[in-house]
């Protein structure tokens, strides 16, 4: 039986290998007990058996993948191209289209958890590709609402990034006619440095925070706001950080302007244009006279591209401010520029944390507004209305997803809680949001069945006990991602509720059980899903992988307060390194529970996946692969790992005795860290509180090793080196350790 995709065992059992599902439920069926011990073997088994990362080897190890060969209008090495490149755009699977159902690296991980639901059924080729006809003839139908008849005859491309020369001349003069807002120095940069940023957001970004519909997807029919927050998002995936800076600045300009203008249309300082997209100008023949700009530079004279076609863009000619500024498309476009904003704020330079947590309050607002209007079951909705009605869904939940991962980082309350989004329906199957038209979106609903629930329901099915629990609805990936998303809220206003004389004691014993089986309720439901994987470039995409992330994370902080104590914003290793030496202690009388070995365990096997994969070889390929949620969680994990160590260290240092159960933890731990170059360092300590202390280093010094290569975000290297820190301070503790050890 197949059994790749399985989190390890919420508690160490007897024979790990033997086991096709979790024995996710026995805690229900046999109480608190403590868990019995596994026998004697090689303890990695329980974490790596019938684990293949060998996809991970080719989808990573070779920048010039297919997708970067079709933007230059190469055929694919083993493929058959005929001539004309936008042809072979049009004919090939790519990742802004359909699930493929070639045979060959991915196909492995189309294997699922046969004990728990029926084996997948491989697409149909011909199903997924459609009719070519009828997709182009559907592409068109989208863009003939903003875009002039003779753009539409135009073939367009079958990839977001592929752009004419005369949509480049459109966004340029959209740009232009917001050249008072935008910065005096402002350069549009060339087509094919768009091209470029928008591949990289496209394959970098997007596919951790699905909201585009790539299908449908064409550059020229966004908001400008959008439109720079998309290229300044893929300039800092292909490591243009100062252009991506640039680009930033100016995507901040406009979206305080939307902003200003949906408060008070009509009123702000600056002078523009408030609904202008660049397939907007052809609809208005008539050219406007040219602003003034007091003092400030023409943006258009510094563009290489101010003269396209002999002659200046016409203006578009202003439009009603009040449909600008209440109409929901814009909406949700601004509200995904203001993501993308949040994003590249809270993660690059300090400077910039003032304006996250700035724009996360304008998001906050709209997420809110938008999320009194009903939600649109998609049951019996045509293709395109069920697009509109996903993204609208996508859109807000990713909204409140990332706000969430903003309270994580910085242990600040979230903006938006989960009861706001509570009448939202989950997201979809990928399967579903990715299909290129109306035929391969039929089957794939066919093949990949959804049954729509509200996000309130399912989470309170997470809740209700085994005897209560409904049937369990058919959840996507990424509705799997948003549900726990809600428990890592819920557990942070738990410990609210919990705080006392500046510190949050321990959760009382009942609210604890009530969120532990949510958590192995979401685990047992994550196993389930038909496209959970533990590789971010499988068929499904990442979310699932990202999910287990926060799953750690949520165990770790059922259990500690560490992320009140991360001080993430200082940016600073030497106040990281303070703060995680000053946090509480793991009490050794909460460790006898049995889901703080869960904790222990599910944070051992976060480090296990990096170590089985290859350190040095995750150093250097995870930045383009890996979602900073990892990069967060991870880093938790390994205090909350390094903290239960030094815990069980000054207890064999007390003269107390270890219980079976955690000296297999100890033991997995240690297989762990003996596959590493660490391992003589660990072994080389005589006594056993040297060695617990040594163990409890190498797993800090492991997780810094991940963070040594080159990244897209700034914050990655202060949490390396907070990380390398904390384990120095480790070491400092050895020598008092040893002293109070041998009296």
């Amino acid at each position: 039986m197949n059994s790749q995709f399985r989190l390890p065992p919420d508690h160490v059992t007897e024979d790990p290998v033997e086991h096709d599902t979790l024995p996710i439920n026995e805690a229900e069926q046999g109480g608190d007990q403590a868990a019995q011990p596994l026998s004697i073997g090689d303890n990695l088994d329980l974490l790596w058996n019938d684990f293949d990362y060998s996809s991970l080897v080719m989808s990573q190890s070779f920048p010039l993948n297919d997708v970067a060969l079709m933007q230059a209008g190469l055929s694919v090495p083993g493929q058959v191209s005929y001539g004309n490149p936008n042809e072979a755009y049009e004919n090939q699977h790519m990742f802004a289209g359909q699930e493929c159902g070639e045979q060959g690296i991915m196909s492995r991980f189309e294997s699922r958890l046969p004990s728990v639901e029926p084996a997948y059924q491989t697409q149909n080729d011909a199903a997924a590709s459609g009719n070519n006809n009828h997709e182009a003839e559907v592409r068109n139908e989208r863009l003939n609402e903003h875009l002039p008849a003779q753009t539409t005859l135009v073939r367009r491309p079958a990839v977001p990034w592929r752009i004419s020369k005369q949509d480049y001349g459109l966004i340029h003069a959209v740009m232009v006619s917001y050249a008072t807002i935008l910065p005096h120095d402002f350069v549009l940069p060339s087509r094919h440095a768009l091209c470029r940023y928008v591949e990289g957001f496209f394959s970098g970004f997007h596919e951790h925070l699905p909201v585009i519909h790539v299908a449908t997807f064409s550059l020229v029919t966004e908001a400008p706001e959008l439109i720079l927050a998309i290229l300044s998002v893929g300039a800092r995936y292909r490591f243009q950080h100062r252009q991506s800076h640039s680009l930033y600045v100016a995507a901040q300009l406009l979206l305080k302007y939307q902003i200003e203008q949906r408060v008070s249309p009509g009123t702000s300082s600056g002078e523009g244009p408030v609904w202008t997209t660049p397939g907007m100008l052809s609809q208005h023949s008539n050219p406007v006279p040219q602003k003034q700009h007091h003092g400030k530079g023409q943006g258009s004279e510094a563009s290489p591209v101010n003269d396209l076609h002999g002659a200046a863009r016409p203006l578009p000619r202003m439009l009603d401010p009040s449909r600008a500024t209440t109409s929901p498309d814009r909406d949700l476009q601004t509200m995904h520029a203001m993501i993308l904003m949040i994003a590249l704020g809270t993660w690059n330079d300090r400077s910039l944390l003032k304006d996250a947590f700035s724009m996360a309050s304008h998001l906050a607002l709209l997420l809110r507004e938008h999320a009194m209007h009903p939600d649109a079951n998609g049951t019996d909705l045509a293709w395109p209305e069920w697009v509109a009605a996903e993204g609208r869904r996508r859109a807000m939940i990713v909204g409140f997803c990332f706000l969430n991962l903003h309270s994580i980082a910085y242990s600040a309350s979230p903006k938006v809680l989960a009861k706001d989004m509570g009448l939202l329906f989950l997201p979809s199957p990928e399967s579903h949001w990715r299909a290129p038209n109306d035929a391969a979106w039929r089957e794939a609903r066919r093949r990949d069945v959804h049954s729509c629930c509200l996000l309130r329901d399912a989470y309170a099915g997470l809740h209700a006990a085994q005897t209560d629990r409904p049937s369990r609805h058919e959840l996507s990936s990424f509705g799997n991602y948003v549900l726990i998303h809600c428990i890592v809220q819920d557990i942070f206003f738990t410990r609210q509720v919990y705080f006392i004389g500046g510190t949050t004691s321990s959760i009382a014993s009942g609210a604890l059980s009530h969120l532990d089986r949510a958590l192995r309720s979401w685990q047992h439901g994550w196993e389930a899903t038909k496209d959970s994987s533990f590789d971010p470039s499988a068929p499904g995409g990442p979310l699932s992988f990202n999910a287990t992330a926060l799953f750690r994370l949520a165990y770790s902080r059922l259990h500690t307060n560490m992320g009140a104590h991360l001080l993430l914003d200082a940016r600073d290793p030497s106040t990281i390194a303070s703060a995680f030496r000053n946090a509480m202690a793991i009490e050794r009388s909460l460790c006898v529970a049995s889901s703080v070995g869960r904790a222990v365990l599910q944070c051992a096997h976060s480090l296990s996946i990096p170590v089985r994969i290859g350190i040095e070889f995750v150093a250097r390929t995870q930045t383009l692969s890996w979602s900073i949620i990892h990069s967060l969680c991870n880093l938790e994990c390994g205090l909350f790992v390094s903290k239960w160590l030094q815990t069980m260290a000054w207890a064999v240092r007390d003269g107390e005795a270890l219980r079976e159960d955690e000296r297999r933890l100890l033991g997995i731990i240690s297989a762990i860290v003996s596959e590493t170059e660490l391992a003589s360092a660990v072994q080389s300590e005589a006594d056993e509180v040297g060695r617990l202390l040594r163990l409890s280093a190498a797993v800090l010094r492991l997780w810094a090793h991940t963070f040594q290569g080159a990244h897209v975000f700034d914050i990655m290297g202060p949490i390396g080196a907070g990380l390398d820190r904390c384990a120095e301070l480790v070491v400092q503790d050895l020598n008092p350790a040893r002293g109070l050890a041998s009296q």
